[in-house]
């Protein structure tokens, strides 16, 4: 037997498909921690921060155009996975951690999307896929 739909009131495809706002995007950004390691673009959270009346429209639109098309580019997305040694002398894959290094407007709309997500995800995700769902067991 296939799993029922669920479907999202009205109120809820409104929540998602809401425009993103400039100050959203802004409140994202300084949500987010500023020296994190640049990702392939070459930059750290921090100058987004520190230089937002300058780049801060061009970073809205590129954010808002993605969320209106439902594309974005794909430079936009390459990421880099470093890994990093747990021990002196790495031998075997599991002597590393992986980290991914992603680009400032990825990340941008990444977590745009899971704020606008978080409060309806747990309806959408049966109990038995939730294992990575913040808080829930």
């Amino acid at each position: 037997m296939p799993p029922c739909p669920i479907s999202l009131s009205g109120e809820e495809c409104t929540s998602l498909e809401t425009p993103v706002l400039k100050e959203e995007v802004f409140r994202v950004l300084q949500s987010m921690k500023s020296y994190k390691a640049q990702g392939p673009d070459g930059f750290q959270l921090i100058f987004f921060k520190n230089y937002w009346n300058e780049v801060g429209e061009d970073v809205w639109r590129f954010v808002a155009m993605a969320f209106e098309t439902g594309r974005i580019n794909p430079k936009a997305t390459e990421t880099l996975l470093v890994l990093i040694p747990k021990i002196d002398h790495p031998t075997t894959f599991k002597d590393f951690c992986p980290i991914s290094l992603c680009n400032v407007v990825y990340k941008l709309v990444s977590k745009i999307l899971v704020n606008r997500l978080r409060p309806i995800l747990m309806r959408l995700v049966s109990p038995l896929q939730n294992n990575f769902i913040l808080g829930h067991y």
